[in-house]
């Protein structure tokens, strides 16, 4: 589905249900014909997204994953990825309020292991929204939801 037919159809639930945001998961779906261009493509999706949340009043979570391989630490955990580790990480930087990013560092030893890093890695409106840093957080496989690290 394209971008502008999902945002065409989010726009009549939005004022049928009167919803305060959705979520695009993921972007790297979601295609126009920019060939190999992908900076031009990315600066002009992403300012059409920006452009049609503040103009609506609502929230808009985009998400993307990581281009490549995950990058190991030395002890063999995962190191968190950030805007750069996506395709076109520049653009992502320059177009998006706030970049966030979530990491199973010991998804590699450990493929059971329930530890989450929740990373905050741009804040456009600190005093708005909060400064950029990490915590550490539980995944709860039964609920599917993330709980205060213990």
């Amino acid at each position: 589905m394209g971008r502008h037919i999902f945002n065409t159809y989010f726009l009549h639930l939005h004022r049928k249900y009167k919803l305060d945001g959705c979520i695009t998961d993921p972007f790297n779906s979601l295609s126009d014909d920019y060939g190999n261009r992908e900076d031009q493509y990315l600066r002009h999706a992403l300012g059409l997204e920006n452009k049609f949340a503040k103009q609506n009043k609502i929230c808009k979570i985009i998400t993307a994953h990581p281009s490549g391989k995950p990058v190991q630490n030395e002890d063999g955990t995962l190191r968190h990825p950030n805007q750069w580790n996506l395709s076109g990480g520049n653009m992502w930087n320059n177009k998006c309020d706030n970049i966030l990013s979530i990491n199973r560092p010991n998804y590699i030893i450990n493929g059971a292991d329930t530890k989450v890093e929740f990373h905050s890695l741009k804040i456009k409106k600190q005093k708005l929204v909060g400064i950029p840093g990490m915590i550490l957080m539980d995944y709860d496989r039964k609920t599917k939801r993330y709980r205060d690290w213990e």
